[in-house]
């Protein structure tokens, strides 16, 4: 069990992105909703995550999009969806800057 206070913070609010990865984010909301400053957020999630939150939230997306280009049939867009992106393009570029490789050059590579 996390060992103080801002520890469980931080793994409470991390399990929540996780589990919420499709919607938009809201660092005063998530700030408010437990209870802390956005500037102790930010601090305590970069000491304990060792990324910035939106850093941690972008390799969590790409992790979950690459995992469901690999293991699912669904369609690109579908799949950017799922992982916050409402703008297939956006995602793509994203993708790509992450990878160094398409999403399609992913799901076509899965299917040699």
């Amino acid at each position: 069990m996390s060992t103080n206070r801002h520890e469980q913070v931080i793994a409470s609010i991390s399990e929540y992105l996780l589990l919420n990865l499709d919607k938009p984010v809201s660092i005063s909301q998530l700030a408010h909703s437990h209870y802390i400053s956005e500037s102790k957020l930010k601090q305590d999630f970069k000491k304990y995550m060792h990324l910035s939150l939106i850093n941690w939230l972008l390799e969590q997306r790409m992790q979950k999009a690459f995992q469901l280009l690999q293991q699912s049939d669904s369609k690109i867009s579908d799949i950017a969806e799922e992982v916050g992106y409402s703008n297939v393009s956006s995602f793509n570029r994203e993708f790509r800057k992450h990878y160094a490789c398409s999403p399609r050059e992913i799901r076509e590579g899965n299917s040699e």
